[in-house]
């Protein structure tokens, strides 16, 4: 915060008068496992944007094709799997194991330690609860570079201290399902309940204007301008 204070003092004013647990990963009180956005949704509709124009029949069987090929892909993906964790999750412990080498663990028992670096900044780490006081360890449910420290100086195995949720098993098992192929619907075998029903279209009336197509941008985020293959100006294009 003092470096913010430092930058912006605005901004400083602002996220003190905020919520720390809707903008701080330290104060947030669930579990993120290091995901920090909604990218992931944000993905899947730029994904279907053309096919969000199509007729309702047509947009789920294009949503059904794209599970069933993604499902496969995956499971593939996650059985060549040699290592113990996802790739991304095994990034991360790689990366907070490199960051460990440059701090210092120093013990108080067998699994309580203080751990220091050239800055005399001083973290507690707790392993038998898995706690670290960056909030690291507990909020990701993987060990920080703290706990990776802490775990290359007793000579332990950190994926002992990784969620489930990170494995290769819980990632194959996440796609274990087959999306089956339903066949051309002039085999299909309707009942006739269902098929002497009508469906109607809603009785609204369709606002003004073009239908919104692009997310409405949420507080903070700014609108990214298009810049010209060309000329390398923005405005108009």
């Amino acid at each position: 915060m003092e470096s913010i204070r430092n930058r912006n003092p605005d901004m400083n004013r602002y996220l003190m008068q905020a919520d720390p647990t809707k903008w701080s990963r330290a104060y947030f009180k669930g579990r993120r496992y290091a995901i920090m956005t909604t990218n992931i949704a944000e993905s899947l509709n730029n994904v279907d944007r053309k096919a969000r124009l199509m007729p309702v029949g047509f947009l789920v069987e294009w949503l059904r094709e794209l599970q069933q090929r993604w499902f496969f892909q995956r499971r593939e993906e996650a059985l060549k799997l040699t290592s113990k964790l996802a790739p991304r999750a095994e990034n991360l412990l790689r990366t907070n194991f490199s960051i460990g080498l440059t701090v210092t663990p120093r013990p108080a028992d067998q699994f309580e330690y203080a751990v220091t670096n050239n800055a005399s900044q001083i973290w507690i780490v707790n392993m038998s609860e898995m706690t670290c006081t960056c909030r690291q360890f507990q909020v990701d449910q993987i060990p920080c570079p703290h706990a990776m420290a802490v775990c290359n100086h007793r000579r332990i195995d950190p994926y002992n201290y990784c969620s489930n949720y990170y494995t290769k098993d819980y990632l194959y098992g996440c796609y274990s399902s087959v999306v089956h192929p339903i066949g051309s619907a002039d085999g299909w075998d309707v009942p006739e309940e269902v098929r002497s029903k009508i469906v109607n279209p809603p009785n609204t009336k369709r606002g003004p204007g073009r239908p919104r197509v692009r997310r409405i941008l949420s507080q903070g985020e700014e609108h990214e301008s298009v810049r010209c293959g060309r000329c390398n100006g923005y405005g108009h294009n």
